[in-house]
């Protein structure tokens, strides 16, 4: 569950395209650099003892969204899929006290949600390794020179990529990251936070799509919860 709530990581390529020192270095940074959403899942016995906090909570959502089948979700509503979940095991009565139904209940009615149930093909937890230009990784100049053919190997996991009806691969990104009262109200201040603080890690995972599929995603977005909502990245992502 942790590594999927990971943005995407950088490592050393080996083999004839190994990274020079310095390219090792600039994924390092790109490691230390990005911002989680949420930490992982803390032991059973904290949660059941009433100490949840809102990272237990995102992060049982998120479990909802992993494993739940959308139609049953759509047709029957989010209690009994739940009810589902957790009678096959997988979630925890402990995890399903924590998620958010509230913000599920959104996602259900939601025109996303008829739009993936639409989907010509569907992937969830869409798990990624491969290599990308090293140069990806900076915006200083002589070092993005230096950088000109290495390589860095990237993994991650994407919550949802999917394929519209009209053939275009969209990559989404469930986030529950707390808004405050004035963000919830303006969708252009929680934007400009979401975005801000993701559009690096969806850009890496864009750039990852591109190069396994052979084409970009024609949409990269940000699935807030907490808003009901969804926030587009600039085209160029």
């Amino acid at each position: 569950v942790a590594e999927k709530d990971r943005p995407a990581t950088a490592t050393s390529a080996v083999g004839e395209e190994a990274v020079s020192g310095n390219a090792a270095a600039t994924a390092h940074a790109a490691r230390e650099n990005a911002e989680t959403e949420e930490l992982p899942l803390r032991p059973a016995f904290c949660r059941e003892r009433g100490e949840a906090t809102a990272a237990d909570r995102g992060t049982a959502t998120h479990l909802f969204l992993q494993f739940c089948d959308f139609r049953r979700l759509h047709d029957l509503g989010v209690e009994a899929e739940l009810s589902r979940l957790t009678e096959r095991h997988f979630l925890s009565d402990v995890d399903a006290a924590l998620v958010q139904k509230r913000e599920l209940e959104r996602f259900r009615q939601s025109e996303l949600l008829a739009e993936m149930l639409s989907a010509a093909d569907i992937w969830r937890e869409f798990r990624f390794h491969v290599r990308l230009p090293a140069d990806r990784f900076t915006e200083e100049p002589p070092l993005k020179e230096a950088l000109k053919g290495e390589y860095v190997l990237v993994q991650g996991v994407i919550d949802c990529l999917f394929r519209d009806a009209s053939g275009r691969l969209c990559l989404l990104d469930y986030k529950t990251d707390r808004l405050t009262r004035a963000e919830l109200s303006d969708p252009t201040l929680a934007a400009r936070k979401l975005i801000g603080r993701h559009a690096l890690q969806l850009g890496y995972y864009a750039d990852a799509v591109e190069r396994i599929f052979g084409t970009r995603p024609s949409r990269v977005g940000i699935y807030s919860l907490p808003a009901g909502r969804m926030f587009l990245l600039p085209a160029e992502t």
